[in-house]
């Protein structure tokens, strides 16, 4: 799946999307399915290892054509993002940061 963000939304250093994503981050990986995305930050998901990042058109092309003829690299990727998400980045896991925060 291919996760472009809104550039209207980037302005400079920073996005009006928290942290620059948005949540197709995670419901891309939700499905075990390769994600093909122009940002993630660092800390959410490892380029080539849970996501695929690409830097421009020629690149996008380049890894969209790669990873259509390469089924088992392609599915290796959308688990290692899918076991990241279900680790790191449920629900769960937000609410939980939120009442550590909450209760200082």
């Amino acid at each position: 799946v291919l996760n472009m963000h809104n550039p209207t939304v980037w302005s400079g250093s920073h996005s009006t999307e928290p942290s620059g994503g948005n949540m197709r981050l995670f419901e891309i990986p939700a499905v075990k399915t390769l994600q093909i995305a122009d940002k993630c930050p660092n800390d959410w998901f490892e380029n080539g290892y849970e996501i695929i990042l690409f830097d421009d058109n020629d690149d996008l092309l380049k890894k969209v054509d790669y990873y259509l003829n390469n089924e088992k690299e392609r599915n290796r990727i959308a688990i290692n993002g899918y076991n990241k998400l279900v680790k790191e980045h449920t629900y769960k896991h937000r609410v939980e940061k939120l009442i550590k925060i909450i209760q200082g």
